[in-house]
């Protein structure tokens, strides 16, 4: 029997060559930042276009869809890493980008179907009472709350919001179960720690 001991040094040394060798024969592709993560960017850059009513924009997300599965399983069959962690990181982002955007394009409409969240200021308060506006896909403005007033929808200052009532006093004996008022004081031979 042969003494063939094989170090990690020789096992790393192994999956570099074969690595390299798939990339120079063109075989694979090494994870390139922002060219192989265009799928997501695609999703993000469409759900943060400002709200329209046009057809357009609206029937754009069946080839943006397209775009980002073609992406993602480009990427997902070409792109290669060395490393575990970063090839598994490759797929699990890939597979959620295009789970993410089925989700947002096709089964619901990302831009219409959910509410957009934009902080405002008022000129008539203070900065200190900000607000939360909520902008639905019409343009209407209305706070989180949903309260409406003479046909436009209110908002309301946080001064007027119900203030928390706080009680100071000392809860009596008479609260607790019976089990604590009718307990004996520990004898001095216990000790406990």
């Amino acid at each position: 029997m042969a003494n063939s001991s094989v170090s990690a040094r020789d096992v790393l040394n192994k999956i570099h060559a074969d690595y390299h060798a798939a990339i120079n024969t063109g075989e694979y592709h090494p994870f390139v930042w922002p060219y192989n993560s265009l799928g997501p960017y695609l999703l993000i850059i469409y759900l943060l276009l400002p709200p329209t009513r046009s057809r357009i924009i609206h029937l754009a997300r069946y080839p943006i869809f397209l775009l980002i599965v073609y992406f993602s399983v480009t990427a997902i069959r070409d792109c290669r890493s060395p490393a575990v962690t970063v090839g598994y990181g490759i797929g699990l982002l890939n597979a959620w980008t295009i789970l993410g955007s089925a989700t947002f394009l096709i089964f619901t409409d990302g831009r219409n179907d959910y509410k957009r969240i934009e902080w405002q200021e008022r000129p008539d308060i203070s900065a200190s009472k900000d607000e939360v506006l909520v902008k639905n896909s019409q343009g209407e403005t209305s706070a989180l709350d949903g309260s409406t007033k003479d046909g436009l929808k209110s908002l309301h200052p946080l001064a007027e919001s119900p203030q928390p009532t706080v009680d100071n006093t000392a809860p009596s004996e008479t609260n607790y179960p019976e089990i604590f008022s009718t307990q004996e004081p520990l004898s001095s031979s216990t000790q406990t720690y």
